[in-house]
């Protein structure tokens, strides 16, 4: 059955605090509750879509989205990057119904998916965050570039997008839809669970383990370097590189590294680093992490690492088939 989406805008406005009607938030552009008609086909993975709807609440886009819908907000556009993207082939759809289904919603339940997901997910073809004042088809030079793997794509691609209006964002290139490139599918998933995890931690779901610190000197100053052997270096202490909280969706750079904890790292620190190694074993499988820290050279890395695996295998959530999509 055909529906029209009726978006969260309405709850917004009951929950903003209250103001004279001079002063009342109003998103800007052309902003309508009801937007798009639901599916938005009869092809067999609309029929998915709308499974995934009634399952999850999520309406699932990916046609007809405008540069409006994009870049929608509360306030006046201002001088922030402006988003633009294409409409999805029809014959990349499968690719994204199931990096959905069995890559994300497979290893999440419904509250967790009701706590951190909005109310749309708009899938884009070659999404794109154009630096402030520049129009779509000044980007062409760089669009008519091919990446390393072949992808024809904008300098400015965004694999995903969380902080939209009333919406999240997710691309992919056509070496990750075709199976050359598992990069882009890991680390979008990998965004997803970590959103989830987070949350859950800090509504007192799951907790650090209480010995998860033990050894780890969080008092004398690091070393800052990425090879020296020095006790002081902070993978002998226990301190993996640094990945960021985006795994590199989100950053002009898309790097998934960034760099080591500084030396004035301390245990009450702004950087946590139980979530530092939930990132790390989300990120990467058990096999993926001994390879990159070998344990023989690494042994306090290699113990949290696998302390938090374990942890959270205790609860029911496995981290290590998260981080491989198996």
């Amino acid at each position: 059955m055909k529906f029209k989406i009726f978006t969260i805008a309405l709850a917004l406005g009951m929950i903003m605090p209250s103001c004279s009607d001079e002063d009342k938030l109003t998103p800007s552009g052309d902003y309508s509750v009801v937007r798009f008609e639901f599916p938005q086909g009869n092809n067999d993975f609309d029929k998915e879509l709308e499974a995934i709807h009634d399952e999850y609440g999520i309406y699932v886009i990916y046609k007809d989205i405008t540069v409006q819908d994009l870049n929608r907000k509360w306030t006046s556009v201002g001088t922030d990057n402006t988003y633009y993207g294409n409409d999805v082939p029809a014959s990349d759809m499968p690719f994204y119904v199931d990096f959905l289904k069995n890559r994300v919603f497979k290893y999440m339940d419904k509250k967790d998916v009701d706590a951190v997901f909005p109310v749309k997910v708009y899938l884009m073809e070659n999404f794109r965050a154009l630096p402030y004042g520049m129009e779509d088809n000044e980007d062409r030079d760089n669009q008519s570039s091919a990446d390393s793997y072949g992808d024809i794509i904008s300098r400015y691609f965004q694999p995903m997008k969380t902080n939209g209006f009333d919406y999240w964002t997710i691309s992919f290139k056509k070496s990750e839809i075709e199976g050359r490139n598992p990069e882009g599918p890991k680390r979008v998933a990998a965004v997803i669970f970590y959103s989830a995890l987070e949350n859950a931690i800090r509504s007192g779901k799951y907790a650090e383990p209480a010995n998860f610190r033990d050894g780890i000197d969080f008092e004398t100053k690091l070393v800052d370097s990425k090879y020296t052997r020095d006790e002081n270096c902070p993978l002998n202490r226990g301190i993996p590189i640094y990945i960021t909280e985006h795994f590199g969706t989100q950053n002009s750079q898309f790097e998934i590294e960034g760099s080591y904890y500084i030396s004035e790292y301390r245990k009450d620190g702004t950087r946590d680093l139980f979530f530092e190694y939930i990132r790390q074993a989300l990120y990467y499988t058990p096999e993926e992490f001994v390879k990159k820290y070998p344990e023989r050279y690494y042994p306090l890395l290699n113990e949290k690492y696998n302390m938090v695996v374990d942890y959270f295998l205790s609860k029911g959530v496995d981290l290590a088939a998260m981080a491989g999509g198996k």
